[in-house]
């Protein structure tokens, strides 16, 4: 594999991520969120949203420059390939996917991720349950937008 590749495959270890279960709580990029240039994002206050069928998805911490977000993708789910112009880590925390990107075929397991160039063709089937960490840079302004409005 070399460093022209838009995706490179990466191992790395093995660890447990509970799934979260706090449904309607609005993550709010505030003031007393930033301290000192640390933005600090409470598992309690991070929207779970259910943007298609087996397929939910968490906001984490967020500045301009960098997004975290958690997905939990049942058995069976299969993404719409797409692509954006964000740079894009993909790691498994648990379960198996099959990737679909820049003219390859990867099933990746807990414990592997994955870099996409922007602009990449890609696509995810979720081959068991599974909870998958993306880090897109820079932040996904469309997926702050789809999170709940306060009093909606």
């Amino acid at each position: 594999m070399h460093l022209q590749s838009p995706l490179r495959l990466l191992s790395t270890s093995r660890r447990a991520f509970p799934h979260a279960a706090n449904l309607g709580k609005k993550l709010v990029q505030g003031e007393d969120m930033k301290d000192g240039g640390v933005v600090f994002a409470p598992a309690s206050a991070a929207t779970l949203s259910a943007p298609e069928p087996g397929m939910q998805r968490q906001v984490l911490a967020y500045n301009q420059k960098v997004m975290l977000v958690r997905h939990h993708f049942s058995k069976g789910w299969k993404g719409e390939s797409h692509s954006h112009p964000h740079e894009q880590l993909v790691y498994v925390v648990t379960g198996r996917i099959l990737f679909t990107g820049g003219g390859r075929v990867i099933e990746m397991r807990s414990g592997e991720s994955i870099v996409v160039e922007g602009d990449v063709e890609h696509q995810a089937t979720a081959l068991e349950d599974s909870e998958v960490l993306d880090v897109f840079v820079p932040c996904r302004r469309d997926y702050l937008q789809c999170e709940p409005h306060d009093g909606d």
